[in-house]
């Protein structure tokens, strides 16, 4: 009987094959160790500067390399634990937002076990004096597009958030003041973002309420807002602290209430609006899709002795009676549009007098989502009074 044995190239060969996998396999061993290492050094290192005053300044520094300029004048403290500031200063695109004499308390990180989210940041309260956000309009003629997602990649917490001013655009002159709530970014493990508990005064309105969007597509929204005369107390607040209101706010009566509720994908909501005051009302449904050439496809709204001069500054008085119905496209002509409108108004007068000289409004029409210059009406008449007597028809 005979015994076989590997000659002694073969064996050396896989040997030095056995050898050569050790070290491929000792080497990925040590780089991963390696990326590891500074991994964890660098997210060290980003702890311990957010825990000092000098590092605090270093890493406000570096987020201009991502495209985020951050100017902070006169800090005081650390990111992680309590920094107030006399003024910060965010820069990103065509949007400016100078914040006056933010302060933050007991700010904290903590990792999280979610895939989408490697941290949660905590703050019990922020606060701020003035928050004015400008918007430059961009040369770029490109159609406004929604993004696909919201996502980030922490969350974030602020179980007190309060600004005694805020300026917005279109709003200029009409500041949102003694803005309250507790935001949550990156809520449900980075699928909601959430400001709820919201509470502030637009003069001469209190409102309240919570809005809700959806990180990921199609970016579901939910909100509810109520709005309601403010108290006497409130008004003479914002007197001492801004200009008088204005004559238009003197409309409102101490029992007027509206509310607005949205819900749905953000390329596609539906909206419901009420308001209810002594003697007057309105119910509205509506469909808003705010990217599109034409962001009301459908609208049903009736309205009971409606003032116009109580919703908006410079609108005349009226007390308007009726209905306005914008009928939606449906799929056999998908960009067709017709409206109809039948109003009546108890309270005619003239222009001069801060009246409408329109005493009813017939209205049917037709038109293209498409061609918003082309409208076809195909019936109109308007009855002309300046409240005393009958001034003709059109």
């Amino acid at each position: 009987m005979s015994t076989e044995t590997t000659p002694a190239p073969v064996a050396q060969a896989e040997a030095k094959v056995r050898s050569r996998l050790w070290r491929a396999t000792l080497v990925s061993i040590g780089i991963v160790l390696l990326v590891f290492g500074l991994l964890s050094g660098t997210v060290g290192a980003l702890f311990w500067a957010a825990g000092s005053a000098s590092g605090t300044a270093w890493l406000l520094a570096r987020l201009s390399v991502a495209g985020i300029g951050v100017s902070v004048v006169e800090p005081e403290g650390t990111l992680i634990g309590d920094l107030k500031a006399k003024q910060v200063i965010v820069t990103v695109g065509g949007t400016r937002i100078v914040i006056d004499k933010p302060v933050w308390h007991h700010l904290s990180v903590s990792y999280t076990r979610e895939p989408a989210t490697w941290g949660q940041v905590h703050v019990e309260t922020l606060t701020a004096e003035r928050v004015t956000i400008t918007v430059t309009p961009q040369p770029d003629s490109k159609p406004f597009v929604l993004p696909t997602h919201l996502r980030l990649p922490m969350e974030l917490l602020v179980d007190d958030l309060r600004v005694a001013e805020v300026l917005v655009p279109g709003l200029e002159g009409h500041p949102l003041r003694d803005v309250h709530a507790r935001l949550q970014l990156g809520a449900d493990h980075g699928k909601q973002h959430r400001i709820d508990e919201l509470g502030l005064r637009l003069d001469p309105l209190q409102i309240a309420g919570h809005l809700r969007i959806g990180a990921e597509a199609p970016l579901a929204l939910d909100a509810q807002l109520k709005a309601t005369q403010a108290t006497q107390a409130a008004g003479a607040a914002s007197s001492a602290a801004g200009p008088v209101l204005p004559p238009w706010a003197k409309a409102l009566r101490a029992d007027w209430q509206a509310e607005l509720k949205a819900e749905g994908p953000l390329a596609r909501f539906n909206a419901q609006a009420t308001l209810r005051a002594q003697g007057q009302s309105l119910d509205a449904t509506a469909q808003v899709t705010p990217v599109e050439r034409w962001p009301l496809p459908q609208l049903d709204a009736t309205t009971q002795a409606l003032d116009l001069s109580a919703l908006l500054e410079k609108a005349p008085l009226t007390a308007l009676s009726g209905t306005v119905r914008i009928t939606a496209p449906d799929k056999a002509a998908p960009n067709a549009l017709s409206a109809h409108a039948d109003l009546g108004n108890a309270k005619p007068g003239r222009w001069d007098q801060q009246q409408l000289p329109l005493a009813s409004l017939k209205l049917d029409a037709r038109g293209r989502t498409d061609q918003l210059d082309n409208l076809e009406l195909t019936q109109f008449e308007a009855q002309l009074s300046d409240g005393h007597t009958q001034a003709g028809t059109l």
